[in-house]
């Protein structure tokens, strides 16, 4: 039983054309540049983030994710630029994909601002079609790897942050990057709108006790064909050193998390997934570990503090 499940699940992740997928992570809040190319503006000096996620553990063929995101606003403060590297691979499928990030913010009042971004990503992938097992053994689609192929893709955000709150909507990839084969292997780039993600974020940090803050937030993942996913997280802060908290996504996943500022520019986050459907038979859960720096050093008296969360 447990080999049919694997094969349906690397199967319909590497049909002969190989459609839109966007990576998945649990600690998007903790580094929102992530899924926002609009959140690069939200930092007042250079800040990144290193992350590594390996899903449904146990599981042949399950998704691996490993990224490194790196920005830092411009002379001025207005302008910022942002690199992210994400490695993601699902069955036979390989993406690698390069973006480079641009965000502009506008003053909305003396503490409030809004920020337009944009990115453009080289997208490298690969499908390794001879890790499938197939009935017909002389199928020329299923004979071999494909080459690796490069495909340009654009993503567009919006991002609105003020004093504890922050609210941001994302288009991550505005283009489908599809693999075809007629006679030979090669990258395909159209748009359909029916094939664009769109993501909606929000969170807002509740000072409850002189050294203890209650950070909250919510995504919601939206995709024509597939059902409304939502996240609900809360993250209890103590001291802004050391936080703990859980998350829940429609999906049926429960999510522990923890993080831990090792010095004031450096903090490690770890989140530990859950699913409750079928998967957990055949998997142990999740796990995502992300190293986060930031060496921008807030004044005493700075008016604004986004919730990284």
């Amino acid at each position: 039983m447990k080999k049919l499940v694997i094969l349906a699940i690397i199967v319909t992740a590497s049909s002969v054309v190989y459609g839109q997928r966007n990576f998945h992570l649990s600690q998007y809040m903790m580094h929102q540049p992530l899924i926002n190319p609009a959140a690069i503006s939200g930092y007042m000096g250079l800040n990144g983030a290193l992350v590594h996620r390996s899903q449904w553990v146990g599981f042949d063929g399950a998704p691996t994710t490993s990224g490194i995101s790196i920005n830092s606003p411009l002379k001025g403060g207005n302008n910022s630029l942002g690199l992210t590297v994400v490695h993601d691979a699902i069955g036979v499928n390989t993406d690698v994909d390069i973006a480079a990030q641009y965000a502009y913010k506008f003053q909305v009042s003396e503490n409030s601002f809004f920020s337009l971004g944009l990115s453009g990503t080289l997208k490298m992938f690969q499908s390794d079609y001879t890790q499938i097992s197939v009935n017909d053994g002389g199928d020329d689609v299923f004979s071999g790897a494909t080459p690796t192929l490069m495909s340009p893709n654009f993503g567009f955000g919006m991002y609105y942050f003020k004093n504890r709150f922050y609210v941001g909507f994302s288009t991550p990839k505005i283009l489908a990057n599809k693999i075809e084969y007629t006679g030979e292997y090669k990258a395909a780039t159209s748009f359909d709108i029916n094939e664009l993600h769109y993501n909606l974020h929000a969170g807002y940090g509740f000072p409850i006790a002189k050294k203890v803050d209650l950070n909250t937030s919510f995504l919601i993942k939206s995709v024509s064909g597939a059902p409304l996913q939502a996240d609900l997280n809360a993250q209890f802060l103590f001291n802004k050193k050391f936080g703990i908290g859980a998350s829940y996504r429609t999906s049926k996943d429960i999510i522990g998390l923890i993080s831990a500022k090792v010095i004031p520019q450096l903090q490690i986050a770890y989140a530990y997934d859950y699913n409750m459907s079928e998967i957990a038979q055949f998997s142990s859960g999740s796990h995502e570990i992300m190293l986060l720096f930031d060496f921008y050093e807030p004044k005493k008296d700075a008016k604004i503090d986004i919730p990284r969360f």
